[in-house]
């Protein structure tokens, strides 16, 4: 039997990372959408902006320019021109060099090189059956399956960097339409992102963005298969069908950022008095008497009728009616 021991508490809604999914072929306005968003995040959150380019500097297109959204709002981003190799390794650095920047909310565009790109998984893999193939002395199809076991690896330490990570991510995918053969013939059966399953799986939200849709995700269920489906908690902000904006992103930041935190009234500490002083009063009376009687009392020094309301009054109404109180009813 183990010996670890745990400590459980009541589960409340805390703040947490962001780990958003953008799918669509090229021109379908992916790194124009995931700047929107970022900016939003930015907005509720704070921090800076990083783009991880491995797309030949094509991002460098935003800078300065204006938001789609906001036109007398300008992009504003931290830019880190990614080159080869592309393995899941120097995605991880690359994200690594941000996080220690201090930045908050990191773009990868496109995220599909890692996984078709120069040094991405798919040469990982076939280099890797090739040196087995040579090691086992082996046909190419025996060493395929074994083959996968390096990079998915490297796959996988990526993504349990990336989880564990206090910035929010937003991945860019390029997106290809998927077939499947029916009665002998290729038929549409969605579309798919090109980077692996294990990480699309990972998305806290995924959206599917088609040539000329202007930013506008699509949620029919046909052309979505293999993209995640709209998690139940995100339908309100895509009730009606927004284009990706910043207003999108700060949405999604409120989500993010959990139950709203409660402010502390300033007046606690007189409040505090008054209670004990109308504790005080009512101590005497049997306990199914005392609420009536707080309420009178409420209603007598401080003119309104309930406790809630005489936590919204000024501390000037509240010292007035602390002093009346005290004065009327001998208290010390």
């Amino acid at each position: 039997m183990s010996t670890r021991e745990f400590t459980d508490t009541e589960a409340k809604r805390e703040q947490v990372p962001l780990i958003i999914g953008l799918v669509g072929p090229t021109g379908s306005g992916k790194t124009g959408s995931a700047l929107e968003i970022a900016h939003g995040l930015q907005d509720v959150m704070g921090g800076e902006i990083g783009m991880i380019d491995s797309e030949a500097r094509r991002s460098l297109a935003y800078a300065d320019a204006p938001m789609f959204s906001e036109p007398n709002r300008k992009f504003k981003f931290r830019f880190l021109d990614f080159k080869p190799p592309f393995g899941p390794t120097d995605y991880q650095a690359a994200c690594e060099h941000f996080i220690s920047k201090g930045v908050k909310h990191i773009i990868l565009d496109s995220t599909s090189h890692m996984w078709e790109g120069t040094g991405g998984i798919l040469q990982m893999h076939q280099a890797e059956v090739e040196r087995l193939t040579r090691a086992w002395s082996c046909s190419a199809d025996k060493a395929n399956f074994p083959a996968w076991n390096a990079a998915k690896t490297e796959q996988t330490a990526f993504i349990n960097f990336m989880k564990q990570q206090p910035v929010n991510f937003i991945f860019c995918f390029r997106g290809k339409e998927k077939l499947k053969m029916v009665n002998g013939k290729p038929v549409e059966a969605g579309w798919q992102a090109i980077g692996g399953e294990e990480l699309l799986y990972e998305m806290s939200l995924a959206c599917l963005l088609l040539p000329g849709c202007d930013g506008q995700p699509i949620w029919n269920k046909a052309e979505e298969k293999g993209v995640k489906a709209l998690a139940a908690h995100f339908r309100p902000i895509f009730k009606d069908n927004p284009r990706l904006s910043a207003a999108v992103g700060q949405r999604l930041a409120e989500w993010a950022k959990g139950a709203p935190k409660k402010e502390s009234n300033p007046n606690a500490a007189i409040l505090d008095t008054i209670k004990k002083a109308l504790a005080s009063v009512c101590k005497e009376l049997p306990k199914e008497e005392q609420k009536a009687k707080m309420a009178e009392l409420s209603t007598k020094y401080f003119k309104v009728g309930t406790w809630a309301e005489v936590e919204k009054l000024s501390a000037a109404d509240l010292e007035n009616g602390l002093l009346t109180l005290k004065a009327a009813e001998g208290i010390l």
